[in-house]
């Protein structure tokens, strides 16, 4: 397994009431000033299959375990991922397991440094792969479980996928909004649904970056004004 979850957070993930995966942890996270989160939306299942698939992702760490697959696999399940990835390190043309040695170094040097997990901490029965009905009650606990996952991962940056994202985390009650721009109107790199907020959770200073979903074309993931909003925001 190319990128074996960290498992020295563990024991204290599994201290967490109710978690039901935990997140991918890159090797190399504890050594980086700047620990990044990387929040996906949720993981849908069409509604007949919820209990079999239930019984096929039953380990806590099976999607924590899955990074080399959504890396390097060229299938529509991994576009998202890897446009992320691309947008990020702005690699404007397409990667694989045979790129050259700088291209795949650099893509697993970033892997192996951050952590990434889905806001939604379940599955999420659905026929609907678009505009998805995620029940308040998930949603709630899904915030409790992500708030001691920040606190255990010491995290500082979180890039939002979308919009439920950002507002799922801002409009937690425990959230004290520091600052917080529009990139589309309120600064020199504009792009349009990037937005920019600096919090305090339990007073954690966390640097949020709402991004376009990678999944859509507006990310721009060959774009010059992705990556630079994205070097300004790591240089928070």
């Amino acid at each position: 397994m190319k990128f074996a979850h960290n498992n020295y957070f563990d024991k204290k993930f599994s201290s967490i009431n109710q978690i039901r995966f935990y997140p991918y942890v890159g090797k190399n996270y504890n050594q980086n000033e700047k620990k990044i989160l990387v929040l996906a939306h949720n993981i849908y299942c069409p509604i007949e299959k919820y209990e079999s698939e239930q019984i096929r992702t039953a380990s806590k760490t099976h999607f924590a375990d899955a990074l080399e697959e959504y890396t390097y696999d060229q299938g529509w399940w991994t576009k998202t991922f890897r446009n992320f990835i691309k947008g990020t390190l702005a690699l404007k043309e397409n990667f694989t397991r045979s790129s050259s040695d700088i291209v795949i170094k650099k893509v697993d040097s970033f892997i192996e440094s951050i952590s990434y997990t889905n806001y939604i901490n379940d599955l999420v029965p659905s026929n609907n792969a678009n505009n998805i009905a995620v029940n308040p009650h998930l949603i709630k606990l899904s915030s409790e479980i992500n708030n001691e996952i920040y606190k255990i991962l010491e995290t500082s940056h979180i890039f939002c996928w979308g919009k439920n994202v950002f507002n799922y985390i801002i409009n937690q009650e425990n959230v004290n909004i520091v600052e917080r721009t529009n990139l589309l109107t309120k600064s020199e790199i504009k792009k349009q649904g990037f937005e920019y907020a600096k919090i305090l959770i339990d007073n954690q200073e966390i640097h949020l970056l709402k991004i376009f979903h990678p999944s859509m074309p507006k990310f721009g993931h060959k774009k010059e004004d992705t990556r630079k909003i994205i070097e300004w925001f790591m240089e928070k």
